[in-house]
């Protein structure tokens, strides 16, 4: 059996480790460990980092094929569609929400839809091209697919909220956490405070790109709330991990917008060895996000043992149960109530092994045995 592989957001610089990128390069590893007979070929860009796919390649048995094509007009309505066209393939797996609309009518497709958080994204809800774009190319995708996959029950039932769709075609396959997230010793705690610069403080922890989405300048306005409502708490930090997204202006002038420009740490995107030694020593991790498909830094956080508070919505909820502390995103005075809690009293009981329920080899399992199906 034949198996394509849609791995063009894979290798570029300039595209930022987010969870599509985290979860495709995981379900390759994990797949590659447990399928040495069917053929897989994966198609990448030519605008790879050659260094970082070299090593990324070396890992893999000689039944995966790296093809990288050029990027011409459109990589995925060019390039990919003709390859696909003549070097035919049994089944073709893509997770960026989108597909080659030219394809061979038996060619049979499972996709990937992490979320439809554009719903609820400035970039897209100010932009009328944008707004009736891509739910115009989602809605493509959903058509040609022979199998949908969600990583939660919640993207699912948005899906069948927005689009017209068998729900026997949508599947939801949970992503994993890494095994490289778990609680950390003080010897690395200490050389990673040194490393950001975060002395002794007790600090909270956020990790995404800076985006609307994310809600972050209500989550720093509640935070500077709480402070101001409780000064014990003001030597606390809000540590903020993560690359400059669209729009992320309003998020980097919120401190001082709220007069807590002491307190917030803006650091950059981090190097992925040290997220889980910031999750680990942080005293809770916070996200007020207005939407999500998943939740995969909850997920780490959880792993390191480390409390949180998020928003109330069905992908965390999902996720957290009922172990952790949750928030109305769109209230202010809820996000400073959650703050205070979470400060004051944090659920820290049996976090471990409710994270442990998703691994990445489960994802791989449950996906390879979908695709096999076809």
């Amino acid at each position: 059996m034949r198996i394509g592989i849609n791995g063009q957001i894979l290798f570029i610089d300039e595209i930022e480790k987010t969870g599509p990128v985290t979860y495709l390069t995981n379900l390759l590893i994990g797949i590659s460990k447990i399928d040495n007979k069917s053929s897989f070929i994966v198609y990448l860009s030519n605008r790879i980092n050659k260094k970082n796919f070299a090593n990324f390649k070396s890992k893999f048995p000689q039944n995966f094929e790296f093809k990288v094509l050029p990027n011409s007009i459109s990589w995925m309505q060019f390039s990919l569609a003709k390859e696909l066209l003549s070097s035919p393939l049994d089944i073709f797996f893509t997770s960026t929400h989108s597909i080659p609309f030219l394809h061979n009518p038996k060619l049979k497709i499972v996709s990937m839809i992490h979320g439809l958080e554009y719903k609820t994204n400035r970039q897209y809800i100010n932009s009328p091209i944008k707004a009736f774009i891509h739910p115009l190319i989602l809605s493509g995708v959903l058509k040609f697919s022979q199998i949908i996959i969600t990583p939660s029950q919640a993207t699912k039932d948005a899906i069948l909220k927005s689009f017209s769709i068998d729900s026997q075609k949508i599947q939801v396959i949970p992503e994993g956490v890494s095994d490289d997230f778990y609680k950390r010793t003080p010897r690395e705690i200490s050389d990673i405070r040194t490393k950001y610069k975060l002395g002794d403080s007790k600090y909270l922890f956020f990790v995404s790109r800076i985006q609307p989405r994310k809600n972050i300048p209500k989550m720093i306005e509640g935070f500077g709330n709480a402070i101001k409502e409780n000064p014990s708490i003001r030597d606390i930090k809000l540590v903020i991990a993560g690359k400059n997204g669209w729009m992320y202006e309003e998020s980097l002038e919120a401190p001082s917008k709220f007069g807590i420009s002491e307190n917030v740490i803006f650091t950059g995107q981090v190097p992925d060895e040290d997220l889980p030694i910031l999750f680990s020593d942080a005293h809770a991790f916070i996200s007020c996000s207005l939407e999500e498909g998943f939740g995969l830094p909850l997920l780490e956080s959880l792993a390191c043992e480390t409390p949180a508070m998020v928003s109330d919505i069905p992908a965390f909820r999902e996720i957290g149960e009922d172990k952790i502390i949750y928030i109305n995103p769109n209230d202010v005075k809820s996000i400073k109530h959650g703050f205070l809690e979470i400060i004051s009293h944090p659920l820290t009981k049996n976090l471990d092994s409710l994270a442990r329920k998703y691994t990445w080899e489960k994802t791989a399992e449950k996906t390879l045995k979908l695709l096999i199906k076809q």
